[in-house]
């Protein structure tokens, strides 16, 4: 399958409503008892564009996005430099286990190392194994956080 990455670009109508049906696809996975499913508003777009710090990337085939990665600018005082903490991370249930999660990170991690960031950061939900055995094959380390969550990083 040909994939593509690239950055989005909120200011086209397009790349909004996608990140816009992502994110709401993304908290339907993941509500559960704690979580309830929320359906983004259309307000987040500018938002996202009046704070400057995002980074927005999309994985596509030719037909449709099938992942987003959200993320944000931050920065290290111990490194002097900034950090990239990603945020969302979401590739659709029928396109896993097929390694596209594997490049689709192996890609920002290139881009971040460009873009001069010193480390990617996360956080993931604890019981979200498969998520962290990923993150772990693409050089992440962590620990258990608060008990809910598992925080990993990636020194670039």
């Amino acid at each position: 399958m040909n994939l593509k990455i690239e950055l989005a670009d909120l200011s086209r109508q397009q790349d909004a409503d996608a990140l816009l049906e992502m994110l709401y696809s993304f908290s339907l996975e993941i509500a559960d008892e704690d979580h309830t499913a929320i359906r983004p508003e259309p307000s987040l777009i500018e938002n996202l564009q009046d704070q400057g710090i995002s980074r927005i990337y999309f994985l596509k085939t030719e037909e449709e996005t099938i992942g987003i990665a959200v993320c944000f600018r931050g920065f290290s005082t111990f490194r002097n430099r900034p950090l990239l903490n990603l945020h969302d991370f979401f590739i659709r249930q029928e396109y896993r286990k097929k390694g596209y999660g594997r490049r689709f990170l192996q890609f920002i991690e290139k881009d971040a190392k460009e873009q001069g960031f010193c480390r990617i950061t996360l956080e993931v939900y604890a019981h979200n194994t498969k998520a962290q055995r990923v993150y772990n094959r693409c050089g992440f380390t962590g620990n258990s956080g608060d008990g809910k969550m598992f925080f990993m990083s990636r020194e670039l």
